[in-house]
């Protein structure tokens, strides 16, 4: 009988750099591997050869009132089917860091380009490869147009915050800037002015010391053709963004006034933005002045109507389960049709269309479709359409 011949054996351990290297921009990303992705090699176990985990690169430092141009960020989801570590995702974001200097309130504004959008996140500074860029202190969300997330200095002592930019979908550059308030306008009665956003800057800050009751804020157009927006924040919380705004006015045309009236709660410092509305508005010049006034004084009115904006005012609670209220204002009576559809456009359910009343009105999504049954955890769209304003807002639906 003859002697068994062996067997040799095969190491199959190998390392490996690729030739080119890889950059990778401030914030958080996931790196994913995956050995033998087409199943060449049988092997026992096929169900161990992707790894996944996150890591934070340092956030770039922007500087006040310099626009920057920055490449779209990643899937904010990618790499988390490859989820092998078992720490917390959280999405992929490029980094930006608000300066430290000074002022009393401070926002990174971003403004996507055509047919993209990109959503904002307010977060502690991150201090490590794997801190930062995680639980959101602040978050703006609105579609295809400006964001902003705003830190309020008069409430808090520390100096740098660090802002993640995610994609929401496109492909398309988009601008980032940093801005800060300056001087402050205590107790308003007059007109204020001239204040410019030039060419690629998107938003500007004033802050105001407001007695309670009915103000009116008139953003008197003087040159350009921007298409304005503008808002007031209060004074009672830290972090807020685009979303938190006490009011919010932007139903007026390209280079049209536009009037803010709204009830001023208490006696406090307050900060009005103005900001740009869409891409086609960030390489404008625009020049504007603020006539601020108590209602019940003369002059605010200018012809424009002092009724409350037709718009959506706020989803919450958002991201929500099972159920969420949808906020929204009517300049006047009128049809009004409340939708949600999903991100494919289609339409889920109708939640208003008959006639209402002038106001503020909230009506409640359950997550149900118009046939009752309960739809999947995703992004929708709630869209407004009322008095000649079509409005959409995102909501998240969690499971």
């Amino acid at each position: 009988m003859g002697r068994l011949g062996t067997v040799p054996r095969i190491d199959r351990r190998r390392s490996f750099n690729w030739g080119f290297p890889l950059t990778f921009s401030g914030g958080r990303h996931t790196l994913a591997w995956k050995l033998d992705a087409d199943n060449v090699i049988e092997e026992m176990y096929e169900d161990n050869n992707d790894y996944s985990e996150q890591w934070v690169w340092s956030p770039l430092d922007l500087v006040n009132f310099t626009p920057v141009v920055r490449a779209m960020p990643a899937n904010q989801y990618g790499g988390w089917t490859e989820l092998s570590t078992g720490e917390t995702f959280y999405p992929n974001c490029d980094g930006l860091r608000l300066p430290d200097t000074s002022g009393y309130w401070r926002a990174v504004a971003v403004m996507p380009g055509v047919d993209s959008d990109v959503d904002l996140r307010l977060h502690q500074p991150s201090t490590g490869a794997k801190d930062g860029f995680a639980t959101n202190l602040a978050g703006s969300y609105w579609g295809g147009e400006s964001d902003y997330v705003l830190v309020n200095f008069n409430l808090t002592t520390s100096q740098t915050y660090d802002v993640g930019v995610v994609n929401y979908n496109g492909y398309n550059n988009y601008t980032a800037e940093s801005t800060v308030s300056s001087n402050w306008i205590s107790f308003p009665d007059g007109i204020y002015g001239p204040y410019n956003l030039s060419p690629d800057r998107i938003l500007n800050l004033h802050e105001v010391y407001l007695p309670a009751g009915q103000t009116g804020i008139h953003l008197m157009n003087l040159s350009g053709t921007v298409d304005w927006g503008v808002s007031l924040h209060g004074g009672g919380a830290i972090y807020q963004s685009k979303n938190d705004a006490l009011a919010m006015q932007y139903a007026a045309p390209g280079g049209a006034n536009e009037l803010l009236v709204v009830d001023v709660p208490t006696d406090g410092y307050y900060c009005i933005s103005v900001w740009k509305m869409t891409s086609i508005d960030l390489p404008k010049d625009g020049t504007y002045n603020l006539l601020i006034k108590p209602m019940w004084a003369s002059g605010v009115e200018d012809n424009v109507p002092t009724v409350a904006s037709t718009q959506l005012v706020e989803i919450t609670p958002n991201p929500f389960n099972p159920q969420t209220k949808i906020t929204y204002d009517l300049a006047r009576d009128g049809p009004v049709q409340l939708e949600v559809y999903d991100l494919q456009g289609h339409l889920v359910r109708t939640l208003v269309d008959g006639g209402r009343g002038i106001g503020r009105h909230v009506e409640t999504w359950n997550g149900a479709d118009d046939a009752g049954g309960k739809v999947a955890s995703g992004l929708y769209m709630a869209r407004l359409t009322a008095g000649g304003v079509t409005q959409m807002m995102k909501m998240t639906l969690l499971k």
